[in-house]
C-alpha cells in the first residue's frame, strides 16, 4: 500500500513537471513570436489633445521597429483612471499597453484604497519623454521673481491666489508643494481645464499658477512672465529664467513624465522588444523634433529606472497630498 503511495505521488510530480515545462515552452514560444498582431495603446489623452498626440507620435515611431501596427485607443475621464483601469485587467499577452504619466498618481497616492496602483499593477516599460512645470504670473504682476512671490505672501498672509487645471491635479500638487515648502499661506482656485485657468492668470484675475508648456506662446509674446520652472535644468528657450532649485527649493525638481506601461503578467521578453523599440523612438529625429513644439523632452531609459521614478513620485506626491489635506476618488 506504501508502495502504492509513493508510486501515485511520483507519478503526479511527473505529470506536475511535464505540465510545467510544456507551459514554460509555450511561454517561450510566445515571446519569439511576438509581436504576431497589430499592438493597442490606451491613453487618457482625448483625441487631439496633448497626451494624444504624443501618444500617436510614439506609436507610429515604434511601429517600424516592431514591425506591426499600433492603435490608439483614447479612453479619457476620471482624472486617467479609466484608463489605468482598463490597462490593468487587461491580459497579459503584450498586445494591449498602457500609456502612463505623473498625472495618473495623484489619485493613487492619496487614496487610502485607490483603484490602481502605479507602483504594483503595471511593468513599468520605459520612459517616453518629459516636461517641466512653469510657475507663471501676469505680465503686469509685481513680482519678478520666485523670492518676490514668496516674500509678499509671508507679510500677506492668505492674500495671495493660485489657479490650477482642477483639484487633484499634477497644478494644483505644485501650489500645495510651494505653499509647504516656502511655509507661505495662498488660497487654491481650480479650474475646469489649463485653458481657463491661463485666460484668467493672463488678465491679472488670479495671482500665479503652475502651467504646462501651453504657457509657452503667452510668456514668448509678452502677456505672461515667467518665473521659474521645474524641473533640474533651466529651459533651452529661456535660459536666463531660473528654475526652482535655483530660487532656493531644492527638493522641488520634478517633471512631468509620460512613460509606457504593460498589464502585469507580460512575459519579460516581450518588455525587454518593447523598450528596444521605445529606445529607438527616442532616438527619432521626427519624435524629437515633434515633441519639442510642445516643450516636451525624449527619456528612455531602463524598466527600471521608471519603476524608480514611479516609487519617488508616489512617495513625494503622497506626503504633499496628506498635509495639504487633498481627497480623491
Amino acid at each position: 500500500m506504501i508502495s502504492n503511495f509513493h508510486e501515485k505521488n511520483t507519478r503526479l510530480v511527473r505529470n506536475l513537471a511535464w505540465m510545467v515545462l510544456a507551459y514554460c515552452a509555450v511561454f517561450q514560444s510566445h515571446a519569439q513570436t511576438w509581436p504576431s498582431k497589430p499592438l493597442v495603446f490606451v491613453t487618457a489623452g482625448a483625441p487631439g489633445d496633448g497626451l494624444d498626440l504624443i501618444t500617436r507620435v510614439f506609436a507610429q515611431s515604434m511601429t517600424k521597429t516592431l514591425g506591426q501596427t499600433i492603435v490608439v485607443d483614447n479612453r479619457p475621464g476620471g482624472g486617467g483612471k479609466i484608463s489605468m483601469e482598463y490597462i490593468k485587467n487587461a491580459h497579459s499577452e503584450g498586445y494591449i499597453l498602457g500609456i502612463m504619466s505623473l498625472n495618473n498618481l495623484p489619485l493613487a497616492a492619496v487614496n487610502p484604497k485607490p483603484p490602481y496602483n502605479p507602483s504594483t499593477d503595471f511593468i513599468p516599460v520605459a520612459l517616453l519623454c518629459d516636461a517641466m512645470g512653469w510657475l507663471v504670473v501676469s505680465a503686469d504682476s509685481p513680482y519678478k521673481s520666485v523670492q518676490d512671490l514668496v516674500t509678499y505672501a509671508k507679510s500677506n498672509p492668505g492674500k495671495l491666489n493660485f489657479a490650477s487645471s482642477g483639484i487633484g491635479s499634477i497644478f494644483h500638487f505644485y501650489g500645495e508643494w510651494l505653499k509647504q515648502l516656502a511655509n507661505i499661506d495662498a488660497t487654491h482656485v481650480p479650474y475646469k481645464g489649463e485653458a481657463l485657468a491661463m485666460a484668467d492668470i493672463v488678465s491679472g484675475r488670479v495671482d500665479y499658477m503652475y502651467a504646462s508648456g501651453a504657457a509657452k506662446p503667452f510668456v514668448s509674446t509678452g502677456k505672461l512672465r515667467l518665473l521659474a520652472t521645474g524641473g533640474p535644468d533651466r529651459m533651452a528657450d529661456f535660459p536666463n529664467n531660473q528654475t526652482m532649485v535655483d530660487a532656493g527649493y531644492p527638493e522641488f525638481s520634478i517633471t512631468g513624465w509620460i512613460g509606457l506601461v504593460a498589464p502585469n503578467g507580460v512575459n519579460p521578453e516581450i518588455i525587454k522588444k518593447l523598450n528596444v523599440a521605445v529606445q529607438a523612438a527616442v532616438a527619432d529625429p521626427n519624435v524629437k523634433k515633434t515633441l519639442g513644439t510642445y516643450t516636451f523632452n525624449t527619456l528612455g531609459g531602463t524598466s527600471e529606472e521608471f519603476a524608480k521614478r514611479i516609487a519617488l513620485d508616489m512617495g513625494r506626491l503622497g506626503k504633499i497630498g496628506k498635509t495639504a489635506n487633498i481627497q480623491l476618488d
